[in-house]
């Protein structure tokens, strides 16, 4: 398997923070220039930042497909020496993303490209086509508008903001899950299975992404399996959990001391004797394709699926957008987005503006001007001094709707009422609210002129 190096902000916890990868031309890699890149990222959001040790050391297909599906983003440093010569970067890197951006699958991983020098326009393009790429500020009166563009760059497209503390504060009860790194595969198999069932979604699931870099991951491990929110200790079993290793010597007698539930779950064929010799007081040991599997997991789990229950619209959405982002969660986003769905007909704004935001950004504008209409709704429900900042924001999101549904009589209707609340407060939304406002009026004249001389 291929050696993944992490690095986070001051060397904090990756818990809980969206995954960068970086992949670069090996000519490019030196531990200044990935150092520079990191910084760099750092200053605009805490995220983990993952690249491989050696950048001329291929992926075998299966790791470059989950390395893929679990990053958020995939930032690439452009240079000359990238665009010009042959490497795995380019070829084989960049080569897969794009097919499935291509491809236009749901799970595509967003690709940030980094412009480092200039003059290499025509060439960029040969490799990458028409898609946008971003240039670090070069001067310092560049700097503040070019930083917070990019800042607002990556919080869309990391999903974040206030996001990752809302999610936190969610996530009452994590499950733990116990298992070699060496069997990943597996443990990804259970994960797989647990979220199949929909009472677990709103249940985190604590492994080893989690894990601090560096030489405390002794102390991180051991605070993730004696806290209080830890409900659940899975044991991924499989023969590699025989014998001295980590997981016997370390996590299982921590969990044990500090008195958590443990289910082993078999998902490789192995000694169960030589098991329970080894793991004294283990529970009985259910198979993951046994038809008793679920039913052992529900009764372990008891406890955590009790909390859940009474979940709103709003802890839907935020289950939504933490399997979106690959929160506390093994990433899924046809979950997320069925989450976020049902959160917004269940009346939660921010479900609703999500869903307007995607449909308009994918050019989908009928179902942009749905969700913008239903977002207005719920403002409009029972409207409160509290929700008007909600309903000023709706009203601008309608506006656009209508606009792009060339419905230009409606369009100007909101964008006057935009104008006319956004005046009342100090907002820099006045600026917008005039801009839509005076657009929607000028489209609305042109209409009507055309209208006329066509007469």
């Amino acid at each position: 398997m291929t050696e993944l190096v992490t690095k986070t902000n001051n060397n904090t916890p990756t818990a809980g923070k969206p995954k960068v990868c970086l992949t670069c031309h090996p000519g490019d890699a030196t531990e200044e220039f990935i150092d520079d890149i990191c910084r760099f990222l750092f200053r605009h959001c805490d995220v983990t930042v993952y690249y491989r040790k050696d950048m001329s050391e291929d992926l075998a297909e299966e790791e470059r497909r989950y390395l893929c599906d679990s990053m958020n983003i995939f930032i690439v440093p452009v240079t000359g020496r990238f665009l010009r010569e042959p490497s795995i970067a380019r070829d084989r890197d960049i080569k897969y993303l794009l097919n499935r951006h291509e491809d236009g699958r749901e799970n595509k991983t967003h690709i940030l490209p980094l412009m480092m020098e200039r003059g290499l326009t025509e060439e960029y393009s040969a490799v990458f086509g028409s898609m946008q790429f971003t240039r670090p500020p070069e001067n310092y009166a560049e700097k503040g508008v070019v930083s917070e563009m990019l800042t607002n760059k990556l919080n869309i497209m990391l999903g974040t903001g206030h996001l990752i503390s809302d999610i936190r504060e969610m996530s009452e009860r994590y499950i733990f899950l116990s298992y070699r790194k060496k069997n990943r595969d597996q443990a990804i198999k259970l994960m797989r299975k647990i979220q199949e069932d929909r009472k677990y979604h709103g249940i985190g699931i604590w492994f080893d992404d989690y894990l601090i870099p560096g030489e405390n991951y002794n102390d991180d491990i051991n605070e993730a399996l004696t806290a209080p929110e830890c409900g659940l200790v899975l044991l991924v079993v499989t023969p590699d959990v025989l014998g001295h290793n980590y997981v016997r010597d370390k996590e299982y007698p921590a969990a044990l001391a500090s008195g958590k539930k443990i289910l082993p779950v078999i998902v490789t064929p192995t000694d169960t004797e030589a098991l329970k010799s080894e793991y004294s007081g283990l529970a009985e040991a259910t198979d993951i394709d046994s038809p008793g599997f679920c039913k052992a997991l529900d009764d372990a789990a008891a406890d955590i699926i009790d909390i859940t229950r009474g979940y709103d619209a709003e802890h839907d959405y935020l289950i939504g957008r933490s399997y979106l982002s690959g929160l506390f969660v093994l990433k899924d986003p046809e979950i997320g987005i069925e989450h976020i769905t049902e959160a917004a007909y269940s009346g939660c704004f921010e479900a609703a503006k999500w869903l307007f935001n995607r449909c308009y950004s994918a050019g989908i504008f009928d179902g942009a001007l749905f969700w913008a209409e239903k977002a207005y709704g719920i403002c409009t429900d029972g409207r409160s001094p509290a929700a008007k900042d909600k309903y000023i924001v709706s009203l601008g999101d309608l506006c656009t709707a209508y606009i792009s549904a060339q419905k230009y009589d409606k369009a100007l209707a909101a964008a006057e009422e935009y104008y006319r609340l956004a005046s009342e407060t100090d907002d820099d939304d006045i600026l917008t609210a005039r801009a839509s406002h005076l657009y929607a009026l000028a489209l609305l004249s042109g209409k009507e002129l055309e209208e006329k001389d066509a007469k």
